[in-house]
């Protein structure tokens, strides 16, 4: 989905003559490679942290609500239809939770994948080898 929509954004770029913000010059090809991509891959992933942080505070609110019915049943002489109430509650708590789980690991991979494509087009990230006199490894080196 994400190569789709980069791909799309590329040539939208490539049919209006920039591929960076840069007009192409007469008779050069415009350019395949191009940033557009990431601020929306970042506006993706920002609304699904936003979905997050409202299913969340949803989910917050029906556990204060809960609690306060169960608080209520200790207390004895609770209706049936209270009783109903909490069960509705608890299980709308546990279903916002589930949701703000996801949506939040869904924007936690929408910002690596944001950052990974950036580091990519920049190609400011290497996987430089390590060697050691008793060890060897791989290390991440970046400019910032």
């Amino acid at each position: 989905m994400i190569a789709r929509v980069a791909s799309l954004a590329c040539a939208v770029a490539a049919l209006a003559g920039t591929a960076r913000g840069e007009p192409a010059a007469a008779g050069e090809p415009a350019r395949r490679h191009c940033t557009c991509a990431v601020p929306w891959i970042v506006v993706g992933a920002s609304t699904l942290a936003a979905v997050a942080v409202g299913t969340t505070i949803g989910a917050v609110v029906a556990q204060h609500d809960a609690l306060a019915i169960r608080d209520q049943l200790g207390a004895g002489n609770v209706s049936p239809a209270r009783i109903a109430d909490y069960n509705s509650d608890a299980s709308l708590r546990d279903g916002l939770r589930a949701a703000a789980v996801v949506t939040g690991a869904a924007a936690v991979v929408g910002f690596g994948v944001a950052a990974g494509v950036y580091w990519r087009e920049r190609r400011a990230a290497r996987l430089v080898p390590v060697v050691g006199a008793h060890d060897a490894g791989i290390a991440i080196t970046a400019r910032f």
